[in-house]
């Protein structure tokens, strides 16, 4: 083997490592936690930040979301959230933080606006940044403050969506029970906001979903990364309960005897047209993501043999 042959081998071999690293770095899947289904109801609950008696009764029961903090995977947060939307398509969340302080604590809750670029670029590559262009709502709990922006692709930093020429389309207020926080936030289904990179809802529609808390007290920062994974977690919100409106509505009554085929009303009607491609994240689910680890461990066996071999190849030469 000349010196020419060893050389054009090594450097395969070690392309061969640079692109397994690569893989492993980027195949890593976000876990999708599940939906926050968006059920509909006659009467909007009064964004307050008060989630009084009787104002979710239309809502699912409150969904657990586990936070974690950046630095210390091991520490967590556990919110809750729920949701509704009204006849004039709006959508109402209604969030409960377990807080014994009010400080200067945040809340962030970050839709996925921008389908072209992955939501969250986690560990090792960054430090959970925040694409561009994606959908921000804010709250500040010490002054009982929301705002309505938007990601600009650096670390977990966002602008109002005023700053840039857009327009404030959400209200949120929050209220201090003494051992929580609870939050209420509405939004439109859609905005005429070209500047803010709105996400934009129908019903049957999903949106992903990732949640950031501060706690000021502590200085901590809680978010559904997982920094000792190098992954984080984000959950859907879907505009409409389950089961769906397009399941036909039970009955007592025996249908018809007849030899006429089924009409095709028993077809869900148009209304449930599939979800837009807001629903199709680009990341790779956790599930999809097994064929990538395998294939990333065989890929770099493979290497590094073939590095081990050119290397005694090279000795005997």
């Amino acid at each position: 083997m000349n010196k020419y042959h060893k050389h054009f081998y090594f450097m395969f071999a070690f392309s061969l490592i640079i692109m397994n690293f690569f893989i492993f770095s980027h195949g890593l899947g976000a876990t999708d936690k599940g939906p926050i289904n968006s059920c509909y109801t006659s009467t909007a609950p009064k964004v307050d930040g008060h989630l009084n008696p009787g104002e979710w009764d239309d809502a699912n029961d409150p969904v657990e979301i586990t936070l974690y903090n950046i630095t210390d995977q091991n520490d967590t947060l556990i919110v809750e959230m729920q949701s509704v939307y009204t006849d004039n398509e709006t959508v109402y969340l209604g969030i409960t933080v377990p807080d014994s302080n009010l400080d200067d604590d945040q809340l962030m809750i970050l839709f996925r606006s921008n389908l072209d670029e992955e939501f969250i670029v986690p560990p090792p590559r960054a430090n959970f940044t925040y694409t561009k262009d994606n959908d921000v709502k804010m709250f500040w709990a010490h002054n009982n403050y929301s705002e309505d922006g938007y990601t600009m692709g650096m670390a977990r930093e966002w602008r109002p969506d005023t700053i840039a020429g857009g327009t404030e389309d959400s209200e949120g207020k929050c209220h201090f029970t003494g051992s929580a926080i609870t939050f209420e936030l509405c939004f439109p289904f859609r905005t005429s906001d070209s500047n803010g990179h709105d996400i934009s809802l129908e019903i049957g529609a999903e949106v992903e979903m990732f949640l950031y808390y501060y706690e000021s007290s502590t200085l901590t920062e809680y978010l559904q990364g997982r920094e000792a994974d190098g992954d984080f977690d984000f959950n859907t919100l879907k505009i409409g309960c389950e089961p769906t409106t397009s399941e036909p509505p039970t009955t007592t009554t025996p249908p018809p005897t007849t030899t006429t085929p089924p009409p095709s009303s028993s077809e869900p009607p148009s209304t449930t047209t599939p979800p837009p491609t807001t629903s199709e994240p680009s990341i790779t689910s956790s599930s999809e993501a097994i064929p990538i680890y395998f294939g990333t461990i065989v890929l770099g066996l493979v290497s590094c043999s073939l590095v081990i071999v050119i290397s005694k190849k090279a000795r005997k030469d």
